[in-house]
């Protein structure tokens, strides 16, 4: 399967840096308006690059990589160059298949919501397609976007809720991490050894829920001991609302996808 990214900036770099350890850099194209960054990207990971119209004849599957307010305009540009067989991935939050069949018309669409991590292999890919792409197209590109990290194909209707989390996740857990390290630094712990420390137990803390099935509860409590150091911690973060203003936060992120 041979692809065009048709934008290259943080999400579409993430996803092309992915798919391009999977699928051959002759079979990849890239182009971006920033002409600079598409031409470092191709130097960097030696695929193809051209305009848009040389991504259009050249791929089985346009990857749209775009802000979302510009599809229109792209469409516009587009379609009339669109084979009939060209399918389109599109990673435009908030923007629903309908949307981009109304304007490219009736042809394979999978909608997929990477998110940063996808750039080292750990991403969580949130994905649907439409009524005419085939079971072995979604099985190819499952297969090609596999070192992206981990894909999951859901409803539709529930992508928007499930990338308040897996795509916009990560600033909320950079945010924890950066707390938690200005927490060690004002009890003396150097800063970039801070960074590490706390990172590290995100991290395998996030390996006992996904490896270990663990739940945060089992978590918490596995912690927790009786009239110990830990519970006066959670204390302050359940004093200060803390699970209140995190899921605040993902609610307000899933409202304003819904508005794009």
């Amino acid at each position: 399967m041979k692809y065009g990214f048709i934008g290259v900036g943080k999400m579409g770099l993430a996803l092309a840096v992915s798919v391009l350890k999977t699928v051959d850099s002759n079979n990849v194209i890239v182009t971006d308006t920033n002409l600079t960054a598409r031409d470092e990207f191709v130097a960097k990971y030696n695929c193809k690059k051209g305009s848009i119209e040389d991504v259009i004849t050249f791929a089985d599957y346009i990857v749209l990589g775009i802000k979302p307010q510009g599809l229109e305009d792209l469409a516009n540009e587009i379609k009339p160059l669109l084979k009939e067989n060209t399918g389109i991935i599109s990673m435009l939050a908030g923007t629903s298949i309908q949307k981009i069949e109304n304007l490219l018309g009736n042809r394979s669409i999978f909608r997929i919501m990477p998110n940063i991590p996808c750039v080292i292999g750990k991403g969580m890919l949130i994905c649907a397609g439409n009524k005419l792409i085939s079971t072995q197209d979604i099985q190819q590109i499952k297969t090609d976007f596999s070192k992206a990290g981990e894909i999951c194909i859901i409803e539709e209707s529930k992508i928007d809720a499930a990338s308040a989390v897996t795509g916009s996740g990560p600033a909320f857990v950079a945010v924890m991490i950066e707390a938690m390290a200005d927490g060690l630094v004002a009890c003396g712990i150097p800063r970039n050894t801070a960074y590490i420390y706390a990172a590290q137990t995100m991290y395998g803390t996030a390996g006992l829920v996904t490896e270990y099935e663990l739940t945060p509860a089992e978590i918490k409590d596995m912690v927790c001991s009786p009239a110990g150091t830990t519970i006066e911690g959670v204390n302050v973060l359940e004093s200060s609302a803390f699970r209140g203003i995190v899921m605040d936060a993902v609610r307000a992120t899933y409202e304003k996808t819904k508005n794009l």
